[in-house]
């Protein structure tokens, strides 16, 4: 395996250690693992790009805002792990990275996936948490049918799509913090799934279709709106450990007792909790399963009891889901203006950029050895003028590429986010339809 570089190597600079790195990985290679982390990197060297039979790559805590697009040539990579560079987008070429297994991109400010990331067929575990993105597209997440751990959690998530239930292989599903109020139907077709987390969302309930993911082992719902537990639980006969601690729940159903797996039950910071008592539930698990058993009756009764509040509370969810919506729909038409104008700023970006490259290419260092004109002392001097103004045309033209660069991410993310406004104002629409007709149904249960 590779060794870090000796101390008196770092000592020399990024560069030094780059080509210490590669010399080492080439004498290597054959295990195909790099460690590039921690050199404020600005960029990802085509040196490092075009190695043979590199696999594993660990590029973390750099400062990598873009990605090229020969990152795609990367044929053999297996492992990709960026935390941690301010990276702003993935380069369309991510997909063809069909040998990848496994990223992991945490910590950075990525805002849309590129829709080519669908063809990354071959990827088991992809780990997007503390980004920015508002939701991972439909057509993504039914392409990507072979992930086994998922992770979106903080980022600024509203909205999972219903494709989703394509995940058949999917174990480990965390979307924690974001701003989620519901789960489709179709995550039941998770059928493997072992962890769900959801805590730091605005959930108030869950599909009946996740008692279909019978393999279920934990359930983290903490810091929701769930007023009650969801009924989906009872057929969750594997789970082992429910976190529900801080939502705002008044009663605990009887149904705990018929699961028999279950160890951890966590109900922290419940105000609301008055069934079963405060001294109940400070004795653990068994007392609380066998408090509800022998009080089922009283459990009905609460139940009816709470019948009013439980519609007032779900009309008023009901506002709140269509007032979402309403603000979703508000925000494309700014979007669509925002893209067309970030657009505008890149070609303009990339015209300036074209230009230098031009002067690059023809810029004449002259024969000046064979200027007999000139006096040696003059030569040299005339040299040093040309080659300066050579390096400063370099550098201007390397500031313009990058500035289109980033232009091109804006334009990019811009349309990508006016599209995705569109298909979460949809799907928030769809949401707020859904929450009315179950307030409409619950206050007819309630007369």
């Amino acid at each position: 395996y590779m060794v870090n570089p000796p101390y008196e190597i770092l000592l020399q600079g990024t560069m030094a250690t780059l080509a210490y790195i590669r010399k080492s990985y080439l004498c290597v290679k054959e295990t195909g693992y790099m460690n590039i982390s921690g050199l404020s990197l600005q960029r990802l060297p085509e040196d490092i790009i075009t190695l043979e039979n590199l696999q594993h790559l660990q590029a973390r805590d750099n400062k990598i805002m873009f990605l090229s697009s020969s990152i795609g040539k990367m044929q053999d990579l297996k492992v990709l792990h960026m935390h941690n560079n301010g990276l702003l987008y993935l380069p369309a070429e991510i997909g063809n990275l069909q040998t990848l297994i496994e990223l992991r991109i945490p910590f950075n400010e990525i805002k849309v996936l590129p829709a080519d990331i669908k063809h990354c067929f071959n990827l088991r575990k992809l780990s997007l948490q503390h980004n920015l993105l508002s939701t991972v597209s439909a057509d993504v997440l039914q392409s990507l049918t072979n992930l086994e751990s998922l992770n979106i959690s903080r980022n600024q998530i509203v909205y999972v799509p219903g494709t989703v239930g394509c995940l058949h292989a999917l174990q480990k599903l965390r979307m924690d913090q974001n701003q989620v109020r519901s789960l489709p139907s179709e995550i039941g077709g998770c059928s493997s799934l072992t962890l769900l987390s959801i805590t730091c969302n605005q959930f108030s309930s869950l599909p009946d279709e996740l008692s279909s993911c019978s393999l279920l082992t934990a359930l983290h719902i903490s810091g929701n709106r769930f007023f009650q537990l969801p009924r989906c639980i009872e057929s969750l006969k594997r789970l082992r450990h429910l976190w529900a601690s801080n939502n705002e729940m008044q009663g605990l159903p009887t149904f705990l007792a018929n699961l028999p797996a279950l160890f951890e039950l966590q109900l922290q910071g419940c105000p609301d909790l008055k069934f079963p008592p405060p001294d109940i539930l400070l004795q653990g698990r068994q007392v609380i399963v066998d408090y509800l058993v022998s009080n089922m009756r009283y459990e009905i009764s609460v139940d009816t009891a709470q019948s009013e509040t439980r519609v007032l509370i779900l009309e008023t969810r009901a506002k709140e889901d269509a007032d979402a919506a309403e603000l979703a729909e508000e925000i494309i038409v700014p979007l669509r203006e925002l893209a067309e104008k970030a657009l505008l700023k890149a070609e303009k970006a990339e015209m300036i950029a074209s230009d230098l490259r031009a002067q690059v290419e023809i810029f004449d260092m002259g024969d000046i050895d064979n200027d007999a004109a000139l006096l040696p002392e003059e030569k040299q001097a005339h040299r040093e003028k040309l080659e300066s103004e050579f390096e400063e045309l370099q550098d201007t033209l390397n500031k313009a590429e990058r500035k289109a660069e980033l232009f091109k991410a804006e334009a990019e993310t811009a349309r990508a986010k006016a599209v995705e406004a569109e298909e979460i104002a949809r799907a928030l629409r769809k949401i707020a339809e859904e929450s009315e007709e179950v307030a409409r149904e619950a206050k007819k249960e309630r007369t």
